[in-house]
């Protein structure tokens, strides 16, 4: 699969799609510069102007494409939300339940839908749907304890 990602301009508050990105290194640190496609032009963001989304592989019950910090609501025996992270190089849904008790998912998002069809919606993305960021969590708080 090749990889395939969307930013998220934090000036313009909206996606763009990825042209290329470009990974830096120096001194210990490390960034990118992604070449977007803005309406009319090409344009660069930085790591600190943009936030880059990965693609799962997956889509959900309504074929559309799942990307990394997507709300997502999953039905098996009931239902829950929570947020499509990143994490320990597997793709993951971080619930409500995952974060007042401050530990790791069990379960990749893969095997999720392996195991109980398509059963996956996405509902929002924590850039513009702040509601369901209040009520699950906030995923830079996340990052924190879950060393992301």
């Amino acid at each position: 699969m090749i990889p395939e990602y969307r930013v998220w301009d934090k000036a313009d508050k909206k996606f763009n799609q990825v042209n290329d990105i470009r990974f830096y290194g120096d001194y210990g640190r490390r960034h990118f510069v992604i070449n977007v496609q803005r309406e009319y032009s090409n344009d660069f963001l930085t790591s600190r102007q943009a936030t880059l989304c990965r693609y799962t592989g997956l889509k959900d019950k309504n074929k559309k494409k799942i990307f990394e910090y997507d709300i997502v609501r999953a039905k098996y025996n009931g239902s829950f939300v929570g947020i499509v992270v990143f994490f320990e190089g597997c793709f993951m849904i971080l619930s409500k339940n995952n974060i007042d008790k401050k530990q790791a998912p069990y379960i990749t998002i893969r095997e999720w839908c392996d195991r109980n069809g398509k059963t996956i919606e996405i509902i929002g993305n924590t850039f513009k749907d702040k509601k369901w960021v209040e009520k699950i969590g906030n995923p830079q708080e996340m990052k924190k304890w879950l060393k992301l």
